[in-house]
């Protein structure tokens, strides 16, 4: 499981395994199946802004309307990211 903050609304469907706090767990019950390792969505869930989840799925493999508001906790995540900006931001040099 790779950690992360929620910046902005985070919506997640099934296809990933999330590791939640048991508030978490609570409060989307009617939306999760347990499963060996977390809890799975069986419909989109959202996650406020400033939430700690954690994603079966590592940072660069996420759709980038989710990296788009996840923030990777750790050294490793947080090269990932640096690494996805550095990426998405290559202007050729071109200065403004």
């Amino acid at each position: 499981m790779h950690k992360y903050i929620t910046t902005g609304v985070a919506s997640i469907g099934a296809d990933m395994l999330l590791g939640l706090s048991k508030e978490q767990i609570a409060s989307r019950s009617f939306a999760l199946t347990e499963e060996k390792g977390g809890h799975r969505p069986s419909q989109i869930v959202q996650f406020k802004a400033g939430e700690t989840i954690s994603i079966d799925r590592a940072f660069e493999t996420l759709p980038g309307t989710l990296r788009s508001v996840l923030m990777p906790i750790g050294s490793k995540a947080a090269k990932a990211k640096k690494a996805s900006a550095d990426a998405g931001s290559d202007d050729g040099g071109a200065a403004a």
